[in-house]
């Protein structure tokens, strides 16, 4: 087991979080015993970094493109 992964959860500020992450890794584990565990994200995104395209629908039928 990763250590990083052990403090990670250890580090949770509710223990239901614990529980239940601790149940997923043992889930994980069983299912696939020599997974790697390893840490990818440790905080989201920002949302302001990210683009969303939408396309918006005139009365006519014609879609056009927006960034927001």
């Amino acid at each position: 087991m990763n250590p990083e992964i052990t403090q990670f959860i250890a580090d949770l500020k509710e223990p239901w979080q614990a529980e239940r992450c601790n149940a997923l890794r043992e889930l994980t584990l069983e299912a696939i015993p020599d997974a790697l565990e390893r840490m990818q994200y440790k905080k989201a995104p920002l949302p302001e970094k990210r683009q969303i395209r939408r396309r918006h629908f005139d009365v006519e039928g014609r879609g056009k493109l927006h960034d927001f």
